[in-house]
């Protein structure tokens, strides 16, 4: 039997879909121009950490596909004006560490 292998970061055919119809809806693009909407990726990654995995809608492995989709594809080629990082995934890493680190210390 063949096994079909895919990157892990790749999110499956149907998240994928369903987050790039949502991502490039032109209202969605509209509404995410809006400065009072607008979600940078370290206020993303904050909310992201405040969802709890037994009351999460999505499995593990979704949410993990979802996270690795949403970094890659919008976050990390954002421009850093817009609450991206620029392409810059050392600035990437640094943020998410950031934001472990507060949310650690706002549990403690």
């Amino acid at each position: 039997a063949s096994l079909s292998w895919r990157p892990l970061y790749l999110p499956s055919a149907d998240w994928q879909r369903a987050a790039l119809s949502l991502w490039t809806h032109r209202t969605f693009r509209e509404l995410l121009k809006e400065e009072d909407v607008h979600l940078t990726y370290q206020d993303w990654l904050h909310l992201e950490l405040e969802i709890q995995p037994e009351a999460d809608a999505l499995s593990d492995t979704e949410r993990q596909d979802f996270h690795q989709w949403a970094i890659h594809e919008h976050f990390l080629p954002e421009s850093s004006a817009s609450g991206g990082c620029d392409g810059d995934l050392e600035a990437a890493c640094t943020i998410l560490v950031n934001a472990l680190m507060d949310f650690h210390q706002r549990r403690w």
